[in-house]
């Protein structure tokens, strides 16, 4: 359905002739929909099984650690709901470069699940109390509308948010060969 609008817009917007076209070279369902005010006729594919797959190929959350002035794990992971992680270790970490780990689906469903009850979208976007030399910890959630949610935490970071952090980036760490946050 969504694809279906985003077709619907993009003819409104005056390229519907181009994606008319890439649609008739496929053989799914369609349907004809007359565009207004240009009576523009866009063929609308009612089952999108690339679409779905681009959705699974998305990923569900993105963890980041910056580097400090001093000795503080830099790296950044990017974890897909089927558990691979994209992990990229910069600096002051066991594992360095860009590496394919893999996450426990149960420890993506916890996390996922503590960041709804926790009701992860309404943070702030930042959690700062101005000192210079902080590490911060960038953690990106999917939300359920496709977008995904950011939330940067130096100083200040709500406890129940402070401990999700933590727990991300312990899991993050067992899987890299990392010692635990907790223990630097």
């Amino acid at each position: 359905m969504r694809f279906a609008l985003l077709l619907l817009l993009a003819a409104l917007l005056g390229t519907g002739r181009l994606a008319a076209q890439n649609l008739r070279a496929t053989k799914a369902k369609t349907k004809m929909v007359a565009v207004t005010p240009t009576k523009t006729k866009v063929k609308v594919v009612t089952k999108q099984p690339v679409a779905a797959k681009k959705v699974d190929s998305m990923p569900v959350i993105v963890f980041k650690r910056t580097p400090c002035f001093g000795r503080c794990p830099n790296y950044e992971a990017t974890i897909y709901a089927d558990g691979r992680v994209s992990y990229i270790g910069y600096r002051d970490v066991p594992l360095t470069g860009a590496h394919e780990l893999k996450l426990p689906a149960a420890t993506i469903k916890a996390i996922l699940e503590d960041a709804r009850r926790l009701n992860f979208a309404t943070y702030d976007e930042r959690y700062s109390q101005g000192s210079l030399d902080l590490p911060a910890t960038v953690l990106s959630i999917r939300q359920d509308n496709g977008r995904l949610k950011t939330v940067q935490a130096e100083e200040g970071t709500p406890p129940e948010l402070d401990e999700l952090l933590k727990y991300i980036g312990a899991e993050i760490e067992k899987v890299s060969g990392s010692t635990s946050a907790a223990d630097r």
